[in-house]
């Protein structure tokens, strides 16, 4: 459970709220999740629901043709937009 409390922007929350993720503690995880977020200003609740479809299937990267170049210590590069 996360519990968010305090006088804040809209935004600020917004800014929590999508940066929760999801991790599972098994290589083959069998069953979808949902997550449900609840807000409330003290006087009116609201509820927000996700399903989460859980697959094993492997990763898929699709990049862009030609290289990037990188200099240790740099900034961070772009890889492919």
């Amino acid at each position: 459970m996360l519990t968010l409390t305090g006088i804040t922007r809209a935004a600020n929350y917004q800014t929590a709220l999508q940066s929760v993720t999801f991790a599972s503690t098994t290589d083959y995880p069998t069953t979808n999740k949902t997550i449900t977020f609840t807000v409330s200003d003290g006087a009116t609740a609201g509820a927000a629901t996700k399903a989460l479809l859980v697959s094993d299937a492997a990763p898929v990267l699709t990049v862009s043709p030609g290289s990037t170049a990188y200099t240790e210590q740099a900034p961070p590069v772009a890889i492919d937009r």
